[in-house]
């Protein structure tokens, strides 16, 4: 389903009405992806290699911009031709690494990790880690490379105070929901009566399934104050909550992984690992 917002994002958002005089035709080159051109512009254009584009309402590099609409190559070539817009932030705080989990393009972020990113953890001006962007969309498998990779902001709140775990809640994003509760999240276990729990935010924005999951993970807000129209949606999830239903949420998060397909996701990691040092020390 297409998402107005992310595509408002991606191609810039709405114009402001004012043009600045700007040479956009390296960064135009790398919003459509035209290599070739690119490859031609880079020696007498090089100064505009990392130069942000006034007219983007989020000042964008050309690096950003290729991330944003999935360019690989085109990030590469410009990598390899001495960009060092690798972690610089745009007008909202948000990194090429941020992009890269906010669109849910794995090779793009197996690339930017490749080339040498140092982005992982980065927050943007509301808080918001790559990880956070990753959930918000619900792309487990970027959370789970995220986290494979050394995230450490799993339980890490934006500046709302909204933890990754209560934005899954928060907007049925039930796969990373499941991908953090699998990957260690902790908020499960700890809660303070100062904090909305994720069985409240679920049940809040009447998000059923998401409600029937954490039931079934043992969530319970029981020792909360709840009101009225919290309650009633819980109490009408947990009579649909079988002994069946959770016994299958409960293998599905913590134990669908086999010895097997644990060992192949961890041999994946590794031979990631070890070509991403082998690019590095080539580039």
């Amino acid at each position: 389903m297409l998402d107005l917002a992310l595509e408002l994002y991606r191609f810039g958002g709405f114009s402001t009405g004012t043009h600045v005089d700007f040479d956009s035709s390296v960064w135009d080159a790398c919003r459509w992806g035209q290599l070739e051109k690119l490859e031609s512009l880079v020696q007498s254009h090089r100064h505009l290699l990392d130069e942000p584009n006034p007219n983007d309402h989020t000042l964008r590099t050309p690096l950003h911009v290729a991330v944003a609409f999935g360019h690989v190559a085109v990030v590469e070539f410009l990598v390899q031709s001495g960009s060092k817009a690798l972690d610089v932030h745009n007008e909202l705080g948000r990194t090429p690494l941020h992009d890269a989990a906010l669109f849910g393009n794995e090779v793009m972020m197996d690339t930017l990790f490749a080339l040498g990113s140092k982005s992982i953890d980065a927050l943007d001006n509301l808080h918001h880690s790559p990880l956070m962007f990753a959930i918000r969309y619900n792309h487990a498998n970027i959370i789970e490379k995220l986290i494979c990779f050394g995230s450490k902001s799993i339980n890490t709140p934006s500046v709302g105070g909204r933890t990754p775990m209560r934005m899954a809640a928060s907007n049925g994003c039930t796969n990373a929901l499941e991908s953090l509760v699998r990957l260690g999240s902790n908020e499960l276990d700890t809660q303070s009566f100062l904090e909305v729990p994720p069985l409240r935010e679920a049940a809040y924005n009447r998000h059923r399934e998401t409600t029937c999951i954490l039931l079934s993970l043992g969530h319970s807000c029981d020792n909360f104050h709840s009101d009225f129209f919290t309650s009633d949606f819980i109490r009408s999830c947990k009579e649909e909550v079988t002994e069946d239903y959770a016994g299958e949420v409960r293998y599905r998060v913590w134990f669908s992984r086999s010895l097997v397909a644990r060992l192949l996701f961890e041999l994946q990691s590794f031979d990631y690992s070890c070509g991403a040092h082998r690019r590095i020390r080539d580039l």
